[in-house]
C-alpha cells in the first residue's frame, strides 16, 4: 500500500450551477484566499468573461452568490491583493479590473495578461507574459520595492472612495431610470389626452350627416323648407 500513502483526495468537491440553464460554468482561474483564511467563499473566472462569487457550504445548484460580466472572452488571471484581502485583480484578453466586496471599482486596458513570478533578492525582477506569448523580464525600480510612508493607508482610502463612487453611480442610474419611466408615463397620459381632445373637436363626415339629419328634422317640425 505504499502507492496509496500519497494519494490525493479532494477536501471539498462542488458543482457550480450557472444562472443560465443553457450555459455551463467552467472555471478557468480561482482565488481561494477567503478559504485559506477560514472563510467559506471563493472567487473564480470563466471563459465568458464572468467573475463568480461562490460559497462551498451552499448546496449544489444554489452555491453561486453573484455573477458579474466584466471582460470579453476568457479571464486569464484572477489574483488577490497581498495587502488588501478583499481586493481582487482580474485580467482578460485586453482589459483588467479591480474588485472589492463584489464591486468593480475600476477598469482599464492592458497588453499583459499573466504575472509569472518575481524575485525577492536584490535587484528584484518581474517576469510578465503578454498576449503574444512573449516573456518580458522587468527590473523593479528601487522606489517601488518598499512601501512609502502611509502608502497602504492612502491606497485603502482610494479603494474606499472608488467603491463608494461606484455604488453612488449605480444608485443614481437607478434614480434616472425611475425618472425616465415617470416621464414616459406622463408623456403617454398627455398623448392620450391630446388624442381624446382631437377626437372630440374633429368634425367628421358622420357628425356632418347627423347634423344635417337633425337640421332637416327641425325644419320639418317648424314648417321650414328642408335643405
Amino acid at each position: 500500500m505504499e502507492g496509496e500513502k500519497y494519494k490525493w483526495n479532494p477536501v471539498v468537491e462542488i458543482t457550480l450551477a450557472s444562472l443560465d440553464p443553457v450555459k455551463q460554468v467552467g472555471p478557468l482561474k480561482m482565488a481561494i484566499h477567503g478559504l485559506a483564511a477560514g472563510g467559506t467563499q471563493f472567487y473564480c473566472s470563466t471563459e465568458f468573461g464572468e467573475i463568480l462569487n461562490a460559497d462551498v457550504t451552499s448546496p449544489s445548484g444554489n452555491n453561486i452568490k453573484s455573477i458579474a460580466i466584466c471582460h470579453h472572452g476568457p479571464v486569464r488571471a484572477l489574483l488577490a491583493s497581498p495587502f488588501f484581502k478583499t481586493v481582487l485583480l482580474s485580467i482578460g484578453i485586453w482589459t483588467f479590473a479591480l474588485w472589492k466586496d463584489n464591486v468593480k471599482m475600476c477598469r482599464g486596458l492592458s497588453d499583459y495578461w499573466m504575472l509569472e513570478s518575481y524575485s525577492t533578492c536584490a535587484p528584484q525582477f518581474l517576469a510578465v507574459g503578454d498576449i503574444q506569448g512573449i516573456l518580458h523580464i522587468l527590473e523593479i525600480p528601487r522606489s517601488l520595492r518598499r512601501t512609502s510612508y502611509k502608502e497602504k493607508v492612502a491606497m485603502g482610502n482610494f479603494f474606499a472612495r472608488q467603491q463608494a463612487w461606484v455604488v453612488d453611480v449605480k444608485n443614481r442610474s437607478k434614480e434616472r431610470d425611475k425618472q425616465i419611466e415617470k416621464a414616459q408615463a406622463q408623456r403617454a397620459i398627455l398623448k392620450g389626452r391630446e388624442e381624446q381632445f382631437f377626437k372630440l373637436c374633429t368634425w367628421t363626415e358622420e357628425m356632418e350627416n347627423d347634423y344635417q339629419k337633425y337640421e332637416n328634422e327641425c325644419r320639418t317640425k317648424f314648417g321650414a323648407k328642408a335643405a
